[in-house]
């Protein structure tokens, strides 16, 4: 928080056009309340916990006493971001219209929610991902270079297409 206020100070900035959260671990959301309250945030792009994760934040076995506190923590946070900005869910999110380019989204949805819930695949109602598979990759064209935005993306091959997918695409 600290080293992100210190830029804005440099720069000049009090106010953000958007944030977008690629995933919920607290490496990716910790300073997020404090940044809302003290920035004007015209949106945030959130992305929910799936809460259906076999790892925290920390790469330890999950509990489920874990995953409910963190279902819990979302909403809180979705809840205070929403009273100081306008809250955007990426659920089926495709694109972000900003300045005079498009950023395109891929994987805005669950895919560890996908993943748990299809029945075709060894990963049916099993706790087989963290948030870092679930993580928001984006893209955007600017003056003829492309930019990559990702959370964090790994090259593991996982029992269902979506998060392979996901791990691969970059």
């Amino acid at each position: 928080y600290e080293m992100i206020t210190d830029l804005f100070e440099r720069f000049g900035i009090r106010r953000l056009e958007f944030i977008l959260l690629t995933h919920f671990h607290p490496d990716h959301y910790g300073c997020l309340k404090m940044l809302v309250e003290k920035y004007k945030v015209d949106r945030v792009y959130f992305k929910q916990f799936s809460g259906l994760t076999s790892t925290d934040g920390n790469g330890d076995p999950a509990t489920n006493e874990y995953r409910a506190a963190e279902l819990a923590n979302c909403q809180a946070l979705m809840d205070f971001c929403a009273s100081h900005s306008t809250v955007v869910s990426t659920e089926g999110l495709r694109s972000i219209p900003f300045d005079q380019t498009v950023i395109h989204i891929l994987y805005g949805g669950n895919v560890i929610r996908e993943a748990f819930e299809d029945q075709k695949y060894d990963s049916f109602h099993k706790y087989v991902c963290n948030e870092n598979q679930n993580s928001i990759m984006a893209y955007f064209t600017i003056h003829g270079r492309t930019v990559l935005l990702c959370g964090d993306v790994t090259d593991l091959i996982l029992p269902h297409p979506a998060i392979s997918m996901m791990n691969t695409r970059a």
